[in-house]
């Protein structure tokens, strides 16, 4: 006659049945969250817009999915820049700024002021490339690329239409006030992209740190997901 389990041993059982759906489930939990965190770091990661400095393009508020993964934009693209009014970090400053921006789930950067998102990062339009030569002149660019011999504005070289803000300036407005309207021929190096605002006039962008290093572009904004009402691809 088989031999009938005691309460201590059914309470045994129980114990291990119940540890081994607790380990199963922080284990999961666990995967879960480095996932997540895996591709918040290195894959795809939310971006606050906090400024119109964009206009109607990447409206103020609006929410956007960043990937890092491009770095190297394309004419009219939109990318989240570092800008000229922030220190880059050193090597060290930067190995423990992404370790710990991982393990937080992009919670924590330290040396980066979060609190306000335009004091160290901007999201910006990619117009001029490298090689080119540009002007400005009433808020409107010209680009003369490196293969070619005439000057466009960046509209007729652009293929992805968007829209720019610039009105009439007052005659009596103060020009050491808001972003330059017009800039003599420069000539991009190799590596060095020149970034805009939409909104042209009340702006910061490349016409005050100047060119952006590849090293400066943080990545590529992919899509707009908040408000609702204005989700977009870019």
């Amino acid at each position: 006659m088989a031999k009938q389990k005691d309460i201590y041993e059914y309470a045994s059982d129980w114990k291990r049945d119940h540890d081994s759906k607790v380990f199963k489930v922080v284990i999961t939990v666990v995967i879960v969250f480095l996932i997540i965190t895996i591709v918040n770091s290195f894959v795809l990661y939310p971006v606050g817009v906090k400024s119109a400095s964009m206009g109607e393009n990447v409206s103020e508020g609006s929410c956007v999915f960043v990937t890092p993964l491009i770095t190297s934009p394309k004419r009219g693209d939109v990318v989240l820049v570092q800008n000229g009014s922030s220190k880059m970090l050193k090597r060290k400053e930067r190995i423990i700024s992404q370790l710990l921006s991982f393990i937080t789930a992009r919670k924590i950067f330290p040396y980066v002021n979060r609190d306000r998102m335009t004091e160290n990062f901007d999201v910006r339009r990619v117009v001029g490339m490298p090689g080119d030569t540009l002007y400005m002149r009433d808020y409107v660019l010209y680009i003369k690329p490196a293969d070619q011999t005439h000057f466009l504005t960046e509209f007729e070289l652009i293929q992805k239409p968007y829209n720019v803000q610039i009105f009439s300036i007052p005659v009596m407005w103060d020009t050491s006030l808001g972003a330059i309207g017009s800039f003599d021929e420069i000539k991009l190096k190799a590596g060095e992209y020149f970034v805009l605002a939409d909104d042209r006039v009340e702006s910061t962008d490349s016409r005050l740190w100047g060119a952006s290093t590849s090293d400066r572009i943080k990545g590529k904004a992919l899509l707009c997901y908040f408000p609702f009402n204005k989700i977009k691809f870019y």
